[in-house]
């Protein structure tokens, strides 16, 4: 079944919450130094992308940007 977007961000959360923000950002660091989280949605809609970003911003010293190119 089909879950709203609360529900969705609630049980992504929990995802990264379980892996930390360490081996998240270690993860991340393994692309490079420059790197540009992409998906399909435009800017400002609903996506993974941005709950990534917010979770990224709120536990640890970067800052992740909204690119518009």
């Amino acid at each position: 079944g089909e879950i709203d977007e609360m529900e969705y961000t609630s049980l992504y959360l929990d995802q990264l919450d379980k892996i930390g923000i360490r081996n998240i950002l270690k993860a991340i660091h393994t692309f490079g130094d420059d790197v540009i989280l992409l998906c399909w949605e435009a800017p400002g809609k609903f996506c993974h992308r941005h709950i990534l970003a917010d979770y990224i911003n709120r536990n640890s010293k970067l800052n992740i940007e909204e690119y518009y190119g």
